[in-house]
């Protein structure tokens, strides 16, 4: 999937303030073409304020760029009315780490900011956030050891300033599509036009006939289309960009859409061992940790243990308590345990499992355990 910061959702009427809400897209190339792969590539940011990122020495959205040191310095152009520069939230994997404020005398109208991050060698995107008003694609650094790359950039993005995401009466928006180049005036450069399909339903000559006017008017009035998801918050919803040729309509379940199903694999094992949990050895640990990737799907654990009768190791996935285990005798069983797919995240995941003592009678808390898998169900 291309995702792309965008602006409001334009449902236009000849009330609607085209000077509110913009994405910014950073392209030499003023074209259909060029602004679509430009969004391939993730160099868009949305402000509902006019707010224009400029002179920045960092990439929006670009492949990970090497550098020895993340290292920012840019500036913010602000609309006229607004006085005050706001401050901004920087995040680095999706964890806040940083709130920057203007670095320049405060008679400076464009203000300048700064960012620094000491990180591991590795890879990282950040975000920059600014609420209600400003919110950019990933900036993302392959941080390095070696000294051929640099620390910062010279380049300077062109912007240009557009609407994605906009309803005329093809759909459910209020004015024609003439209206709305009309009224957007200089305001911005471009529209992309993203009409309900349903409107449409099976009737392809009615779409050609929107991509048509869409044409006569401007080719920078770029036609497209929004196909609802089915789930039930009913928030979501795909935009396809720049569609020529109509794709038949048909509602998309938000829950299959984004099931990452398909790349979860059947069976992983978690952790080999064996490993001794108590206090009877020398050196032994009560508890065990063990970190894997994978994705929510129901899913099975399916584990070896060994131990002291009546025993009771006890065992967590992602802090949730999957199950207990009360041992009958020395010997290796193995057991299972159902796992519900909300239980698990898209990406790292934490085993862990802890020996106890079922009765306070009882001085003994020793098992062994080994080979736990996770099976997809």
């Amino acid at each position: 999937m291309i995702c792309v910061t965008a602006d409001n959702d334009f449902h236009f009427s000849p009330t609607t303030n085209l000077n509110l809400n913009f994405t910014y897209i950073d392209t030499p190339d003023l074209s259909k073409e060029g602004l679509i792969e430009a969004i391939k590539e993730g160099r868009t940011y949305a402000s509902s304020q006019d707010i224009k990122i400029e002179s920045a020495n960092f990439e929006i959205g670009r492949d990970y760029q090497k550098v020895q040191k993340v290292k920012w310095q840019f500036t913010l152009n602000l609309p006229f009315r607004k006085t005050l520069a706001p401050k901004i939230k920087v995040f680095r994997n999706g964890q806040e780490v940083a709130e920057l404020k203007k670095t320049n005398p405060k008679l400076e109208r464009k203000p300048v900011y700064k960012f620094e991050d000491n990180v591991d060698p590795g890879l990282y995107w950040y975000v920059l956030y600014i609420p209600k008003q400003l919110i950019t694609s990933p900036i993302t650094y392959e941080v390095t050891d070696n000294p051929e790359y640099p620390t910062d950039f010279s380049e300077t993005p062109s912007w240009r300033k557009g609407i994605i995401h906009c309803h005329s009466l093809y759909s459910d928006g209020k004015s024609t599509l003439d209206d709305i180049w009309t009224a957007k005036n200089k305001a911005v450069d471009f529209i992309f036009m993203t009409e309900h399909a349903h409107h449409f339903g099976k009737n392809k000559n009615s779409y050609q006939e929107f991509v048509q006017e869409c044409h006569e008017i401007s080719p920078l009035l770029i036609p497209g289309i929004e196909y609802s998801l089915t789930a039930t918050n009913k928030l979501r919803h795909i935009l396809v960009l720049g569609l020529e040729k109509y794709l038949e309509y048909q509602p998309i379940d938000e829950e299959e859409f984004f099931d990452d199903n398909n790349d979860i694999p059947d069976k992983l094992l978690i952790y080999e061992g064996p490993v001794h949990l108590g206090d009877d050895e020398k050196g032994s640990e009560i508890e065990e940790d063990a970190v894997f990737k994978y994705g929510p799907t129901d899913a099975t654990l399916k584990l070896k243990v060994k131990g002291s009768p009546y025993k009771d190791p006890i065992i967590w996935i992602n802090r949730k308590e999957i199950g207990r285990i009360v041992t009958s005798d020395d010997k290796w069983h193995w057991y299972e345990f159902p796992i519900k797919k909300e239980w698990l995240n898209n990406g790292t995941n934490l085993f862990h499992i802890e020996s106890f003592i079922p009765d306070r009678r009882q001085t003994f808390d020793d098992c062994e355990v080994r080979d736990v898998w996770i099976l997809k169900r």
